[in-house]
């Protein structure tokens, strides 16, 4: 790897999130014996009342296929049911079960303790300082994506 990309913000931000997401991985895989973890991405995007297709599509970037594929899976291992929708007969509504609900409580409480545990090495104002660095930064790049 080239030293000045190594240096871009760019590629650190790219780098860490990949790290992080890789490491969480390891951990849940060692904690469990199992390498299927519980679709985060997706679950933390379901309201309380439930969500149709065409809303999760939209808040997770992604195809129509793609959508109802992952549901489809969380469905199989018991995380969400579809429900019809009372105001459009083809629309269903993807809803959490209450087994999801408990396992995703456990997902922000172990989400939480892995933050704290890589945080113990920056003081409290650098903590302060990169929350509102990341804030700031999730901002702009909503920004740059509607102006693209």
């Amino acid at each position: 790897m080239h030293k000045q990309a190594q240096c871009s913000l760019f590629y650190l931000l790219i780098n860490n999130g990949k790290n992080a997401k890789r490491i969480a991985k390891q951990i849940v895989q060692q904690r469990s014996g199992s390498a299927q973890s519980l679709p985060f991405a997706l679950l933390s995007q379901i309201d309380e009342g439930g969500n149709t297709l065409a809303q999760l599509t939209q808040r997770l970037q992604c195809s129509k296929q793609e959508t109802t594929r992952q549901v489809q899976l969380a469905e199989s291992h018991g995380w969400v049911s579809l429900q019809p929708s009372e105001t459009d007969k083809r629309a269903k509504i993807v809803m959490l079960t209450d087994f999801a609900c408990k396992q995703l409580a456990q997902g922000v409480d172990f989400y939480q303790s892995l933050e704290q545990q890589l945080l113990q090495g920056l003081s409290e104002q650098e903590c302060e300082q990169l929350m509102a660095a990341q804030k700031k930064l999730q901002s702009l790049l909503k920004d740059f994506e509607l102006t693209e």
